[in-house]
């Protein structure tokens, strides 16, 4: 009985903490969708372009093929109607912050937004960072000048 109540629980951590992510995710590409459609209406607004419509098509469907998913479109519709033209290879914004980076990065996006706590938690400056590990690198806290 009490493998079975461990096992719930667990499962209901794992559930809570995929609502979470999800929540997280849509939050995510909602606030990137909103300001790469901004920037489409300011470019259209100043400069008198559009979109067509065989372009935003081809953003969607690369988007939803190559991607994975049609949310990385708007940044598509932004890089084209700039450059005047789709180009395959893009990268949109959304897509090298949510996948990219993590893969690049591994957990230290995560862990990294840690880092200004260690005054709050400690209670003082007594303890400052000397050097720092990150994906192999060392580096210390020397300021460019």
């Amino acid at each position: 009985m009490k493998r079975f109540a461990r096992a719930v629980r667990r499962g209901s951590f794992s559930a809570a903490r995929a609502a979470v992510n999800t929540a997280r995710s849509v939050r995510y590409h909602r606030g990137h969708r909103k300001q790469a459609m901004a920037i489409v209406e300011n470019i259209a607004r100043d400069t008198g372009r559009s979109l067509s419509p065989t372009d935003r098509k081809r953003c969607d469907d690369y988007a939803a093929d190559v991607l994975g998913q049609r949310r990385y479109a708007p940044w598509l519709y932004v890089y084209t109607l700039f450059s005047g033209k789709f180009k395959e290879g893009w990268i949109p914004d959304n897509y090298y912050g949510a996948v990219v980076v993590p893969r690049l990065k591994g957990a230290y996006g995560s862990i990294s937004n840690l880092k200004p706590l260690n005054t709050v938690i400690l209670g003082n400056n007594g303890f400052p960072d000397l050097v720092s590990h990150i994906n192999g690198l060392y580096y210390d806290n020397a300021r460019g000048g």
